[in-house]
């Protein structure tokens, strides 16, 4: 950002649009920072920093009847992931949960993933819960936190060193 020649002496006129999960880089400019990957430690370093929502197509449907009370999909980023849904499947609850050895979801356009997409968005439409287990020990939200809003479903957010979007708005 430094190399920009317009920015010399104006970076509080600009803000910054950071769509990656690049949690171990600050900037140290008073510029406003929106970050889909803030987490505590960012807003240590950069304390200008306003955390945002991935960004995700708009999922909604009719509402269909609930097959499962809770369902996870997806890639096991973090041991984290394992656990909660270790303890889902100990418990009493009516779950569909389905780990995955790599990660899919920025492969819409890959034939070779697109029936893992749409067996993902279907066991979602048909839970009431969605499991949403951080992405990255150091506490990004995953996009499928803002799916799961998307959709009408209830994500339940396991993490700790996070900043979601708006929480000095919304508690």
């Amino acid at each position: 950002l430094e190399k920009l020649p317009y920015l010399k002496g104006n970076e509080k006129k600009h803000i910054f649009f950071n769509l990656s999960e690049d949690v171990k880089l600050w900037y140290d400019l008073p510029c406003l920072f929106m970050r889909a990957d803030a987490t505590k430690e960012i807003l240590q370093h950069d304390p200008n920093t306003v955390g945002w929502p991935w960004p995700v197509k708009d999922l909604w449907r009719p509402h269909e009847p609930f097959q499962y009370d809770v369902c996870f999909q997806g890639w096991a980023s973090t041991p984290l992931t394992n656990i909660v849904c270790d303890s889902v499947k100990e418990s009493k609850l009516s779950a569909h949960i389905q780990i995955h050895d790599y990660f899919f979801g920025y492969h819409d356009d890959d034939p070779s993933y697109a029936h893992l997409k749409v067996s993902y968005l279907d066991t979602l439409s048909k839970s009431r819960l969605s499991l949403v287990p951080r992405s990255l020990p150091e506490g990004v939200v995953r996009y499928r936190f803002y799916e799961a809003l998307s959709m009408g479903r209830v994500p339940v957010h396991f993490c700790d060193g996070r900043v979601l979007p708006f929480a000095n708005k919304i508690d």
